[in-house]
């Protein structure tokens, strides 16, 4: 997959990010739990995946004119306003992530194919 993250000081700042992003730092949280050592190349690809997510839901955000015309751009009229919402919002937890990346691979149309390669396959959530 392509990564914009080439050179060692990239993965640093990645690695120091995913210790600060919630969704990050539960995916770190539950394999410690389980007794075993998270791998550099695991917070990576965790960091990749998050970032992937946030930069696609912008995008789509920005060219979002409410579903007021049939471009094809952007979220349709029931999307639009959690789309938007998710797109801005500073930090995510878990939930949010997890709904962010439902609404990605439903626009994924829209999407540059090297990010969506990183956008993770949505969690079943059982009730």
């Amino acid at each position: 997959m392509h990564t914009w993250l080439n050179d060692d000081s990239a993965k640093a700042i990645c690695r120091q990010r995913a210790k600060t992003h919630p969704y990050i730092a539960q995916r770190i949280e539950e394999a410690r739990s389980k007794g075993r050592k998270v791998p550099r190349d695991e917070w990576l690809r965790w960091a990749h995946e998050y970032d992937a997510v946030r930069r696609i839901m912008a995008g789509l955000a920005t060219c979002c004119d409410g579903a007021k015309s049939r471009d094809s751009h952007g979220f349709n009229k029931f999307d639009a306003p959690v789309g938007r919402d998710l797109a801005w919002q500073a930090e995510w937890d878990s939930k949010e992530f997890w709904q962010a990346v439902r609404i990605v691979r439903k626009y994924s149309r829209q999407s540059d194919p090297k990010l969506m390669a990183w956008v993770p396959t949505p969690k079943r959530f059982t009730s």
